[in-house]
């Protein structure tokens, strides 16, 4: 839902939060997008759907969504093994 959300903002046609919850603003937008587009209007959030927004053309063209970033887990024998595979050069297990 966040996706679709995000991706209804930046083409003006979701206004608020996103909060990746399905509620009157979340439906208005689609509805909207969907009307705009000569798309069947049954105000459903889907990959189809998410499809079409994709596809369409953004009105702020300079704004890209980017995914939240996730934490790696680094441990100092993560970082030995990594600098010892880097000084030795990395080959495969045999198996």
């Amino acid at each position: 839902m966040r996706e679709i959300q995000s991706e209804l903002l930046v083409r003006g046609y979701y206004i608020g939060t996103i909060d990746g919850l399905y509620g009157s603003r979340t439906q208005k937008a689609i509805l909207t997008f969907q009307d705009d587009n000569d798309l069947n209007q049954d105000g459903k959030a889907s990959i189809r759907l998410l499809k079409q927004i994709l596809l369409s053309p953004s009105s702020l063209p300079h704004v890209v969504t980017i995914p939240k970033p996730r934490k790696l887990l680094v441990t100092k024998t993560t970082l030995e093994k990594s600098k010892r595979n880097d000084q030795e050069g990395y080959q495969m297990p045999s198996r």
